[in-house]
């Protein structure tokens, strides 16, 4: 089984830097702890992508996944995993990704 490399994509940093702002306010360790869960989490879903459930696209490229109250959409290619979304679950997290893609569901 080959292990995809994974990337993520300017929504996805910015997904993340807005949460880790927004928590190391209140708390630096807890911000420093969800970046190392959110890594880990990255790395075991590019060596094992088929972790996720899949959504939106009926070919199964699109996969979701979630870490405590976060919801992580990524993308099947290839060559490499794209972590697209990075959204709180209390946000309305489908019609977010409908207005990037309204395809998905």
């Amino acid at each position: 089984m080959m292990t995809r490399q994974y990337r993520l994509s300017s929504p996805a940093e910015q997904d993340i830097a807005a949460i880790l702002e927004y928590i190391a306010k209140r708390n630096l360790d807890a911000a420093l702890e969800l970046v190392d869960q959110f890594t880990e989490l990255f790395e075991l879903i590019a060596a094992q992508p088929e972790l996720g459930e899949r959504y939106g696209d009926p070919g199964g490229q699109m996969r979701r996944t979630s870490l405590g109250n976060y919801v992580i959409i990524y993308q099947l290619l290839p060559e490499e995993m794209v972590i697209l979304r990075v959204l709180h679950g209390a946000q309305d997290w489908q019609s977010l990704l409908r207005s990037v893609d309204p395809d998905l569901d």
